[in-house]
């Protein structure tokens, strides 16, 4: 019979009817649905050999139109690229001086701080001296709640309508064994592949349980 959409779905409704009523108690229903199983696989094959010039054709279509598209594309991206380059950089260096400010006006404020304690701890030296000891004892607190805030530093140009600045940070591992736990990803293929190399008795490893599940092939002549 010449494969059609038809008569695919004919045989496709058929295989689905037999799936839902077919029970599996003895070995000639075990052989039954094996016979279905390989002639599931066959109509597979040919479906998928019925669509094939289709989806190629499709695919070409799909990758010319892309090319082309890309001729376009592929200079903004660069100029975007190169633009957003040149941003980040201005910006970094804007922050490098506000910084560099900031650092500045606590350096001044802790340096006035010093001077004004100790001018109140000279004076407290001198009320000592005096015998003055209530006045000696009131210019040592003040000396120690003695705090000057830095002066604002102004904050950077505005950016333009439309751009955002943000950092982003990227990890370089200098020593893997020394990264927390919580950053480790476990290898799944890796422990699957151990225990299918081991058939029916996979090893003993920590933290992993092996479920043993049956996996049922279907192959055709």
């Amino acid at each position: 019979m010449e494969l059609n959409e038809e008569t695919m779905q004919l045989k496709i409704k058929e295989h689905g009817d037999f799936s839902e009523r077919i029970e599996i108690k003895n070995e000639m229903q075990l052989h039954e649905a094996g016979d279905y199983l390989v002639a599931i696989k066959t109509l597979s094959k040919e479906v998928e050999a019925w669509f094939a010039p289709m989806i190629d054709a499709a695919h070409k279509a799909h990758r010319a139109i892309c090319d082309k598209k890309n001729l376009y594309l592929k200079p903004l991206s660069a100029a975007e690229g190169a633009i957003k380059g040149k941003i980040g950089s201005f910006q970094m260096e804007l922050d490098r001086i506000r910084e560099d400010e900031e650092r500045k006006a606590r350096e001044a404020a802790e340096k006035e701080a010093e001077k004004q304690r100790t001018a109140l701890l000279a004076k407290a030296e001198k009320a000592a001296v005096l015998g003055n000891k209530e006045k000696a004892d009131e210019l040592l607190n003040a000396a120690s709640e003695v705090y000057v805030a830095a002066v604002p530093v102004m904050a950077g140009t505005v950016k333009p309508a439309g751009v955002g600045v943000r950092y982003e940070f990227i990890p370089e591992i200098t020593d893997k064994k020394s990264v927390p736990d919580d950053y480790k990803i476990v290898d799944m293929a890796g422990l699957k592949r151990t225990g299918n190399a081991t058939k029916d008795n996979p090893p003993t490893i920590a933290g992993v349980r092996w479920v043993k599940r049956p996996v049922v092939s279907g192959r055709t002549k």
